[in-house]
């Protein structure tokens, strides 16, 4: 399922993010491709985005870190697991999808 999740993102996703992780781990992160140049409004981007997605059953995470010397750029975080069907990820690819064309 992860390469799967990796493979259709990666394929899918518009040109406006970045996806970072790789197949074989279940975690991947998408990222804006040009940033706000301001941390927090790219914060609220990616919220609205993961608020959006979420309203469409798909539940996908923004993380927060802090106390951090070099904070990692902003994403949202998304997770494939082994009871995730076919179906499921494709929902979710198309939801990401349609939701970031919108907001960006």
């Amino acid at each position: 399922n992860s390469a799967l999740l990796y493979q259709k993102l990666k394929s899918t996703l518009p040109a406006t993010v970045t996806l970072h992780g790789s197949e074989a781990s279940p975690l991947c992160h998408i990222r804006l491709a040009n940033s706000t140049g301001n941390r927090c409004d790219d914060e609220e981007l990616l919220i609205n985005i993961r608020d959006q997605v979420l309203s469409k059953g798909y539940a996908v995470v923004v993380p927060f870190h802090t106390n951090l010397v070099q904070m990692p750029p902003p994403s949202i975080r998304v997770h494939a697991s082994s009871k995730h069907t076919a179906g499921h990820i494709q929902g979710l690819v198309d939801a990401l999808t349609a939701v970031i064309s919108k907001c960006l």
